[in-house]
C-alpha cells in the first residue's frame, strides 16, 4: 500500500528540483495568470479581446524559475530524459500538458523562459463552447501548477 496520499501526477513532479524561492515564483506566475483569466472571463466568453490587453494577448514577465532563460540547462531533464520537444512540455499537471494548453483555440496559454501569456486567437469557426472548454483546461493547468508549488513549499518546510 502506498504511504504518500498525494495524487500520482504530483508525486511524479517531485523529480524536478525546486527551491522554496522557485516555488514562490511558480505560484506567483500562475496565480497572476489565473487572476487575469477570472477578471476577463466574461469578455472572453463573448469572444471579445479583453480591455487592458496588449492586442489579443496578456503577458507578464515573471518567467520560468527552472531554466534561467536557457532551456538546455533546465531542471526538467530528470522528468523526461528522453523528451525530444522540450523538457517541461512533457510534464503533466493534473492530467494537462503544456503542449495541449499552448495549442488551444480560441484561447491558449504560452510559457517562455522569461514570460508567460494568455493569447486569444480570433477564428470564425470557434464557438462560445470552445472558449468555455479552453478556459476550463487552462484553469485546471494553472491550478495544478499552484498546487505543485504549494506542495513543494510545505514539504520543504517540514524537513
Amino acid at each position: 500500500m502506498r504511504k504518500d496520499k498525494r495524487p500520482e501526477w504530483l508525486i511524479k513532479l517531485d523529480a524536478v528540483a525546486m527551491t522554496i524561492a522557485q516555488s514562490k515564483q511558480v505560484k506567483r506566475r500562475n496565480k497572476g495568470l489565473l487572476d487575469e483569466l477570472a477578471r476577463v472571463e466574461a469578455e472572453l466568453l463573448n469572444m471579445k479581446v479583453p480591455k487592458g490587453w496588449g492586442g489579443p494577448m496578456f503577458s507578464t514577465d515573471i518567467g520560468c524559475p527552472h531554466c534561467g532563460g536557457l532551456c538546455t540547462d533546465c531542471a526538467w531533464h530528470v522528468y523526461s530524459p528522453g523528451g525530444t520537444r522540450g523538457k517541461c512540455i512533457d510534464a503533466e499537471f493534473d492530467g494537462v500538458r503544456l503542449d495541449v494548453v499552448d495549442g488551444l483555440l480560441p484561447l491558449s496559454l504560452e510559457y517562455l523562459a522569461g514570460m508567460e501569456m494568455l493569447v486569444m486567437h480570433k477564428t470564425k469557426t470557434c464557438t462560445r463552447q470552445d472558449m468555455v472548454e479552453c478556459i476550463a483546461l487552462i484553469r485546471k493547468f494553472l491550478n495544478a501548477h499552484i498546487t505543485w508549488a504549494e506542495d513543494n513549499i510545505r514539504r520543504r518546510r517540514e524537513k
